[in-house]
């Protein structure tokens, strides 16, 4: 499919942008479906952790037999709760507001944030005009929630979940490792 020229664009690319071909597509969307009605609360009680990595995007739910409505999904960078109480919070919205009984890490292999490096990724922000003020002067690497092993860090983060004295014992805790070359999934304990 062609694309339409931007002439708007002063990126490296001319082509349409990306919210006018989602916006189109949604109208495509609408025009073709009838949505049913659904709770906002997952009707399996579980909540998912996992990563932004989009390469799960439509692999990871399908893999472990999820669909729509099934589970609360929180993702950011490397599924951890590492230098923010956001996903704690999040968490805890999803079993104490939408009665989740059920918590779910979800880490992938070849995870980007076993490579990062804080030195190169402050430098790409200071090259894209980001002052040297803005950026936290505090351990990046940690800020930014790198780690040397995805099973290591799916254990860390279920560690830190139930330490967190946010959730009783009843609610369940696993941590899962999916592996994106073949999207076999298995338990980390």
């Amino acid at each position: 499919m062609e694309r339409a020229v931007d002439n708007r664009s002063s990126g490296p690319s001319a082509t349409r942008g990306n919210l006018e071909e989602m916006l189109a597509a949604n109208r495509a969307f609408v025009a073709e479906r009838r949505l049913q009605a659904m709770p906002d609360a997952p009707t399996r009680k579980l909540a998912v952790l996992t990563c932004m990595d989009s390469r799960l995007t439509g692999l990871w739910d399908e893999a472990l037999g999820l669909q729509r409505g099934d589970a609360m999904v929180l993702r950011n960078a490397g599924n951890t709760v590492a230098a923010s109480d956001d996903v704690l919070r999040s968490l805890a919205i999803a079993v104490y507001a939408k009665g989740v009984e059920e918590i779910v890490v979800l880490g992938h292999s070849d995870c980007g944030m076993t490579k990062i490096q804080a030195s190169a990724f402050i430098d790409a922000m200071s090259r894209a005009g980001v002052s040297r003020d803005a950026i936290p002067s505090i351990d990046f690497r940690e800020w930014l929630g790198a780690f040397a092993r995805e099973e290591d860090n799916v254990r860390d983060t279920v560690r830190a979940i139930r330490e967190s004295g946010l959730f009783s014992p009843d609610v369940q805790v696993h941590g899962l490792l999916l592996y994106v070359e073949t999207g076999e999934v298995r338990a980390v304990q």
